[in-house]
């Protein structure tokens, strides 16, 4: 979903009244009920109260102003940069980059395969104490 903002028509500063205002005009122009010749008044009525639901919402508008979620209302990982692997390139292989706190995936990976196949667990093989 594009900006909720946006769809809305509003500026960041917006109080609670002018939100319902402009949901309220976004959605009495393209409920489905009074545009029953335009598929695409559907979606637009969505994404306007998909904006509305997101922004009326203290505690959901006060994250997705901070930026802990998206318009969707997901949760954002903290820290991490998706354009960080696709960009940058280290030992001359593409998406090789480093992301957030200059770990790769693949570093991640190896890290945590380090311990399958390495060295056997529990030292005689599965043979109790004698």
């Amino acid at each position: 979903m594009r900006d909720p903002y946006t769809v809305l028509g509003v500026p960041r500063s917006a109080s609670e009244k002018d939100i319902k205002s402009a949901y309220r005009k976004l959605a009495k122009k393209y409920h489905p009920d009074q545009n029953p010749d335009d598929p695409s008044a559907h979606g637009k009525f969505a994404e306007a109260t998909n904006a509305y639901d997101l922004l009326n919402d203290a505690d959901k508008r006060g994250q997705f102003d901070r930026g802990e979620i998206d318009a969707e209302g997901n949760p954002k990982f903290a820290g991490f940069n998706p354009g960080g692997f696709s960009g940058a390139s280290r030992g001359g292989r593409p998406g090789a980059g480093a992301g957030a706190g200059g770990f790769s995936a693949e570093d991640i990976l190896k890290e945590f395969m380090s311990g399958f196949g390495g060295q056997p667990r529990g030292g005689m093989g599965g043979r109790g104490p004698a």
